[in-house]
C-alpha cells in the first residue's frame, strides 16, 4: 500500500514558508527529471534524492549545478547505503535499539516503509562516497559530508565564483 503525501507536504511547506514570498520556490515532480527555470543561490533537498535510481543521479547533480549561480550552494540531506554490509547491519541494530529506548513501536506501516526503503532504487541505494564523487564530477567545489549519523548524512558543495 502506497501513500502519496506529496500534495499535503507541499501545502504544509507553503504555509510554513509563506513569509519568504517570491524568494522561495517549491516544486513538486519527479526529482530525477526536474528542470528549473532561472537560476538560484541555493538548492536544498531533504530525504528525496535517495529515491532517484542510481544511474540517473549523476545527471541530476549536473542539472542542480547548472541552475546554481556562481557561489551558489547545494545542501542535501539524505539516507545512504552503508559502506559495508556489516555497517548496514550495525546501523539497523542501533536504530532499532534507539526506537526501543524511546518507546517507539514499529507499526506495520513503518515496517513496510523500512522494507521498501532497504531495496535498491526504492530507498538508500547509493553510498555516500558516490554522491560526493558525482558532485565533484558535476563541477562542485568544496564538496564534503558536513554531518553524518548512521545512514543519514548532509552533503554540501559550492559552484565556483568564476568558471
Amino acid at each position: 500500500m502506497g501513500y502519496d503525501l506529496s500534495g499535503e507536504m507541499l501545502a504544509r511547506a507553503r504555509a510554513k514558508l509563506a513569509d519568504a514570498g517570491a524568494r522561495l520556490q517549491l516544486h513538486q515532480g519527479d526529482i530525477s527529471q526536474v528542470t528549473f527555470d532561472g537560476s538560484f543561490d541555493a538548492v536544498i533537498s531533504a530525504i528525496a534524492v535517495h529515491h532517484v535510481p542510481p544511474p540517473d543521479k549523476p545527471g541530476l547533480f549536473q542539472r542542480l549545478y547548472d541552475v546554481l549561480r556562481p557561489s551558489g550552494v547545494l545542501v542535501l540531506g539524505d539516507a545512504f547505503q552503508a559502506a559495508t554490509p556489516a555497517l548496514s547491519e550495525r546501523y539497523r541494530d542501533l536504530s532499532k535499539a534507539w526506537l526501543e529506548r524511546e518507546g517507539i513501536v514499529e507499526t506495520p506501516v513503518y515496517t513496510a516503509y523500512r522494507s521498501r526503503n532497504s531495496q535498491p532504487s526504492g530507498g538508500s541505494s547509493t553510498h555516500l562516497q558516490a554522491y560526493l564523487q558525482w558532485m565533484e564530477e558535476a563541477g562542485f567545489h568544496n564538496v564534503d559530508c558536513v554531518w553524518k549519523y548512521l545512514s543519514r548524512a548532509v552533503v554540501y558543495g559550492e559552484r565556483p565564483q568564476s568558471q
